[in-house]
């Protein structure tokens, strides 16, 4: 039960509240709308600490539709509270429905990995502010641990110059693209696909996240040893080149490991 104080003795009940909205699809009405506000313009929001309000936009970005809670929370200027930057317009808007779709798709597919979803949607904020000085402010505002600030502020650039490559290299070979995608974090990759505004590269994403990523090769670093190639650098090369060779089809069968390996060896150096 609400009555007037219970924003002001609890401001996270503003998020809750519109989480239950969007779950269960009735409106916020007038009078608990008219709290809120006040509440807004008061600042009570900035006297939280940054954990809460952290807690609650992951509680909020696991629903099942984040982005229409998400332009509740610009409606009632929630978002500005967390940081003046944060402005959920069409252009975001239509990022986010865009992510929706591909954790969607993602879900569905049962690959038995676990992915962080708020990740996803933070990163796609954060490439849409693309300032690097808000994205250390909010960070900081909402406690994110350095792992987490590491995805946001580097793994994150490191992604987008990734997918500048692969956007600029249609057609991609599938060792070329597994090559880039398989460094990055599930979440990274999820956004990236996401994010794309090609065709050809969203497809060639799924296709690394449905095929390419479990692709392994039989060969081993015994079978190298047999082969009387010295222990060093270039049995990582060699592994990397067979699994490529896997990757675009050149080679099918643990023999043919062993064939283009012992090529490789007798080469010396690649």
């Amino acid at each position: 039960m609400l009555h007037n104080l219970s924003f002001v003795e609890d401001p996270t009940r503003v998020f809750r509240a519109i989480r239950f909205e969007q779950r269960f699809g009735f409106t916020i009405g007038k009078l608990t709308g008219g709290l809120i506000d006040n509440a807004v313009r008061m600042n009570f929001f900035k006297r939280l600490s940054g954990k809460r309000v952290f807690t609650e936009l992951k509680l909020l970005l696991a629903e099942e539709n984040p982005p229409a809670a998400f332009r509740r929370l610009d409606d009632f200027k929630l978002l500005q509270a967390i940081h003046p930057s944060i402005c959920y317009n069409n252009e975001l808007a239509k990022i986010f429905a865009s992510i929706r779709e591909v954790l969607v798709w993602y879900t569905l597919l049962f690959m038995g990995d676990i992915h962080k979803k708020w990740v996803v949607y933070f990163l796609a904020l954060f490439r849409y502010l693309n300032n690097p000085e808000s994205v250390r402010e909010i960070c900081n505002r909402l406690e994110l641990t350095p792992q987490d600030q590491r995805i946001f502020q580097k793994e994150r650039i490191q992604a987008d110059r990734c997918l500048k490559y692969l956007e600029r290299h249609i057609p991609v070979k599938n060792s070329l693209l597994a090559g880039q995608l398989s460094p990055f974090k599930i979440e990274l990759v999820l956004y990236l696909m996401a994010v794309t505004s090609k065709k050809k590269i969203k497809q060639h994403i799924s296709h690394y996240l449905t095929h390419l990523r479990h692709i392994q090769i039989n060969l081993t670093g015994k079978d190298l040893k047999r082969m009387k190639i010295p222990p060093g650098p270039i049995y990582r090369q060699i592994f990397e080149a067979v699994l490529g060779a896997k990757l675009d089809g050149e080679i099918t069968s643990p023999q043919e490991e062993i064939e283009l390996a012992r090529q490789l060896g007798k080469q010396g150096s690649l």
